[in-house]
């Protein structure tokens, strides 16, 4: 889940405030997405069919959080306290969302297209994390489990396992590498992955932190796919972030490529209580798979959504 005016950035204090200490955090989420696709299967000459779907998702989500040897949110801004506080914990949280795709299918010489509607998917999630840090040392430990059914047309279910180990280079910096391992329907791709985190001051009470990221999804017959990610995030206070991430995955098999932009923020209205919102974009260049005799399959997609959620300290 990446040079001098850095060096300078980490010799500037992080702002502090008499803080608050915790040791669990429980929280509750909504997310609503809408996806669109089209596909086209095409001869060097002309188009042969074509399809379009719409599917609309709907998502609730809550978690709960315990910080074993406890969390302080002394410095820097609140959102970022687990991190600066270098906070061991474990969470486990679980979420049902429920979503419904319908579309037209047309063929060249069939006439009028064809409504279809693929019913109704459910998809239940429950995932396991933990994050083990020496705080005097600040190596740290990651490890996590996902699993989910899906209920619907076609059922099926997916497990994956991930582990990760990482360091605070500085007092706010951290790198860490991860290995996940998905084992979907006897399907078994490996992820590996690099990120890298920075938290620093600006000007006055300014404070930003920066995400980069890398990861290589090597799938079952050697196809690959690679994803970087960044994030940069803003706290003109303790209490306020907000902020925009940019994802790139580019399908080295394929030649697809997905861009998802998103903007985000959060605000703790106390010191144990944050609210946040977030609305994204995705869309894809293009995915151009060949077939027999010169026919190719042509697709693309938009995906947006959006997702609102409460959390609490205590």
């Amino acid at each position: 889940m990446k040079r001098p005016a850095l060096a300078a950035a980490l010799l500037i204090p992080l702002s502090s405030a008499s803080g608050a200490e915790f040791r669990f955090e429980s929280g509750l989420a909504f997310t609503g997405s809408e996806l669109d696709t089209r596909v086209r299967t095409l001869t060097p000459d002309f188009l042969v069919a074509s399809s379009s779907t719409e599917e609309e998702r709907d998502e609730l989500a809550v978690f709960g959080r315990w910080y074993f040897d406890g969390l302080s949110d002394e410095r820097g801004p609140l959102a970022q306290a687990a991190f600066v506080d270098r906070a061991s914990s474990v969470g486990l949280a679980y979420s049902r969302a429920e979503s419904s795709a319908r579309g037209q299918f047309f063929t060249v010489g069939s006439g009028a297209p064809a409504d279809f509607d693929f019913g109704d998917l459910d998809t239940d999630t429950l995932a396991l994390d933990l994050r083990y840090v020496q705080r005097d040392s600040g190596w740290f430990g990651l490890a996590a489990l996902d699993y989910r059914e899906f209920s619907g047309p076609v059922s099926s279910d997916a497990t994956a396992l991930s582990l990760g180990v990482g360091k605070y280079l500085f007092d706010t910096t951290a790198l860490s590498v991860s290995i996940s391992r998905p084992d979907i329907d006897e399907s078994d791709p490996t992820e590996y992955g690099i990120a890298f985190t920075h938290l620093g001051s600006l000007i006055g009470q300014w404070q930003y932190a920066a995400d980069l990221g890398y990861f290589r999804l090597d799938s079952d017959g050697g196809l690959s796919t690679d994803l970087w990610s960044t994030a940069l995030r803003l706290y003109p206070m303790r209490q306020l972030e907000f902020g925009v991430g940019i994802d790139f995955i580019g399908d080295n098999d394929f030649f697809l490529s997905r861009n998802r932009y998103e903007g985000f923020a959060s605000w703790f209205l106390t010191p144990s209580v944050q609210v946040a919102a977030r609305y994204w974009s995705e869309d894809s260049d293009g995915l151009s798979i060949p077939l027999i005799d010169g026919t190719r399959s042509e697709s693309t997609f938009d995906r947006s959504g959006y997702s609102v959620a409460v959390n609490i300290r205590f």
